[in-house]
């Protein structure tokens, strides 16, 4: 009685084992042998566990003791469930479980459930009555007691059937590994288990008994393992990303599969760019995700919340619930969760019945929630803008009937930096552990080729060495000068707009590419506050003659701040002077001038009749065009160098932009230099029938 005040849990961790340590050690001085030793030990404990429980029962009410352990490498947080649940499970698992115990647990049950039953008839035909009732409850505590340490000590000695656990590994290494890293100190110090046995744990997740209840193998409950961060599940995944950036090695497969998961948080932006993924059956976001989200078993909403409210259309949700489901939508969403704390106050209001409620709030959830995942079509229009992108570079690596299969394959530089703008234009410059995760796989693998190595022949590798005799190539010069980009490994790079796709096949055509080299894809941007798709068109090949071509004319890219009209330019137009007042009609003059047209195919604007303007972030550039064909407008700044700007709904700080109307007799000779330029930014043909017209008149 003198022990009641402690709680039965204090009496089990506290007195029992130095209870079994005393009375085995008095046992084993009198000369018990360990069959001795283990039978009165035993009666002991069950007969203290017997005597005092229930007056501590009595005193502190139902115990319900809730555990915590923390690992010091990550702050895990394990909250076990009751110890009532606890008891629970495990007199559901003795019902169906087989466990082979050592002869030392068998030797001991037995003994135990032999004092047991001597306990019942002690006291003889006088005591029965008095007796019977601390029997009983002795036999329960002996059985029970040795049954869980039978069950806990083949957990450790790995004893256990491999499908006691239905994710075990088949190694059945379940706890014991875990355990042999295990400190277990003073509860303020809190115990310090191995990652490893906290990983082997998850296995002890939600399951099914034979009458198809949910269990797992210590509670009728979901063990839940929740960390500050969120749930153990995302934690762990995390603590492997970050183990696999801080190792010597970062696979391509890897990176693929990190940029995914860095995309999946962006969960608004994908509900924008691709709404199918919050209806699809097989995707969206679940009753099965609602329950857990409440930490409770699958079928919780669709048998507790669903079934009801289908069958009686006053049923309410308990406040219980929705009090919980409040406080775990705010802690897992943030600011994301107004929506969600909008639905539900339309519900408590009655302004939506319950099946509307679930169904507005699962596609909320859905959309905000970070919870659905993205897939390979996806994932492959973010990164390359295509639909079979991933796919293709999966097959690459893992199908050795692959015609490109390479186990080692490695994306380029040139394709890591298209990865990052596209990164950055589909999440407005937001995903900053995204582009961490590029540049650590640039840095682990020092030898990426600069471009993804495809060699494409040409025809025509020598096209442009005919710039100041072929006005299409004087044009074409022009027009790469505007929209176009070489680089010092030969790499020569076009992209439109797909509705200018047709410049495309007319240039391949020129210089010998082959049309199936253009390809589409698609980047995303975020313009006037909407996310969206522009699809573009483009070519990319190599080609050393072609680019040695291009060097020697001292070409200058689209991105160039510092340019100038090139020489041959000048000098055809020179030439064309000294030969006719008309220079215009001479062929000099048009190579001069179906320059200027491919330029203004690039970087110009149609505006109308006769009236045509270009552009350049090269205000050198501009002024030098003024020059040579002697226009008489002024170079207008649109925007000056330094000045904050917005382009899709980002900022940026603008390097200059500029503009000058060519007027509308350099118009003409322009148009009439070559006539095969783009459709759109030429007069149509009524407006030069007009032309014709008044010039007869």
């Amino acid at each position: 009685m003198a022990l009641s005040p402690l709680t039965e849990s204090l009496q089990e961790i506290f007195l029992d084992p130095y209870l079994e340590t005393i009375v085995g050690d008095v046992v084993a001085k009198a000369g018990g042998d360990v069959f001795a030793q283990v039978l009165i030990s035993s009666f002991v404990e069950g007969g203290r566990e017997t005597l005092t429980g229930s007056m501590s029962q009595f005193i502190f009410g139902r115990s319900s003791n809730n555990p915590i352990i923390s690992t010091h490498h990550q702050f895990q947080e394990i909250h076990a469930t009751s110890e009532t649940a606890t008891r629970n499970a495990i007199e559901n698992q003795e019902s169906f479980i087989q466990i082979k115990p050592k002869l030392s647990s068998v030797i001991k049950t037995g003994a135990s459930l032999l004092l047991a039953t001597a306990l019942v008839g002690f006291g003889g035909p006088m005591f029965f009555g008095a007796s019977l009732v601390a029997g009983v409850s002795a036999i329960r505590s002996f059985s029970k007691g040795l049954v869980l340490k039978t069950v806990i000590h083949n957990i450790v000695s790995q004893k256990l059937p491999s499908d006691y656990y239905i994710t075990a590994d088949p190694s059945n290494r379940i706890f014991s590994e875990g355990f042999q890293d295990t400190e277990v100190t003073l509860p303020i110090d809190r115990p310090t288990p191995s990652q490893e046995m906290i990983e082997n744990t998850i296995k002890l997740r939600l399951g099914r008994n034979l009458f198809g209840i949910f269990i797992n193998q210590y509670s009728e409950r979901p063990i839940h393992f929740m960390t500050p961060d969120g749930k153990i599940d995302n934690v762990l995944k995390d603590a492997r990303r970050e183990s696999r950036l801080a190792s010597d090695s970062y696979s391509t497969l890897e990176l693929i599969e990190d940029l995914r998961n860095e995309i999946q948080t962006f969960s608004e932006e994908l509900a924008l760019l691709f709404p199918e993924r919050l209806v699809q059956s097989y995707r969206k976001y679940t009753h099965k995700s609602l329950s857990h989200l409440i930490e409770r078993a699958d079928e919780y909403v669709s048998m507790y919340i669903i079934s009801p409210g289908r069958k009686d259309s006053d049923y309410v949700i308990s406040e219980k619930i929705m009090t919980l489901l409040e406080e775990k939508i705010a802690e897992r969403l943030g600011a994301k969760a107004l929506g969600c704390m909008y639905l539900i106050e339309k519900y408590k209001n009655r302004e939506i019945d319950i099946l509307q409620f679930i169904k507005k709030l699962e596609a909320e959830l859905g959309r905000v929630s970070g919870d659905i995942g993205v897939t390979d079509t996806e994932l492959s229009l973010i990164l390359a803008g295509t639909r079979g992108f991933i796919k293709h570079i999966k097959g690459r690596i893992t199908s050795p009937r692959h015609k490109g299969y390479n186990l080692d394959y490695k994306f380029s530089k040139e394709r890591l930096e298209q990865f990052r703008g596209f990164i950055q234009d589909f999440s407005g410059g937001r995903a900053i552990k995204a582009i961490e995760r590029i540049n650590k796989f640039e840095l682990l693998n020092p030898d990426l080729k600069e471009y993804s190595g495809e060699q494409v022949t040409i025809t025509n590798p020598n096209f442009f060495k005919n710039l100041k005799t072929n006005p299409a190539v004087s044009y074409w010069y022009g027009f790469l000068r505007a929209d176009g980009s070489i680089s010092v490994r030969y790499r020569i790079s076009i992209e439109l707009s797909v509705k200018d796709k047709d410049r495309l096949i007319q240039f391949a055509d020129a210089v010998g590419l082959d049309r199936t080299r253009i390809k589409e894809r698609i980047r995303y941007h975020r313009y006037k506050g909407d996310l969206k798709g522009y699809t573009s068109a483009y070519i990319q090949f190599e080609s050393k003659s072609m680019h040695n071509d291009l060097v020697e004319t001292k070409f200058q890219s689209s991105k160039s701040v510092v340019k100038s009209v090139p020489n041959y330019v000048k000098e055809s137009l020179s030439e064309a002077k000294k030969i006719s007042n008309q220079w215009w009609t001479t062929s000099q003059g048009k190579i001069a001038l179906s320059f200027l047209l491919g330029f203004y195919d690039g970087d110009g604007h149609y505006k109308g009749g006769k009236s045509a303007v270009i552009y350049s972030a090269s205000k050198m550039f501009l002024e030098d065009v003024k020059k040579v064909f002697g226009i008489k407008n002024r170079v207008l700044t649109s925007r000056v160098p330094g000045e904050t700007a917005w382009i899709f709904d980002r900022e940026y700080t603008s390097k200059g932009f500029y503009s000058l109307s060519l007027g509308p007799r350099l118009f003409d000779m322009m148009m009439d230099s070559y006539y095969n330029s783009m459709k759109r930014k030429r007069p149509s043909a009524d407006t030069n029938l007009q032309n014709f017209l008044g010039d007869l008149t």
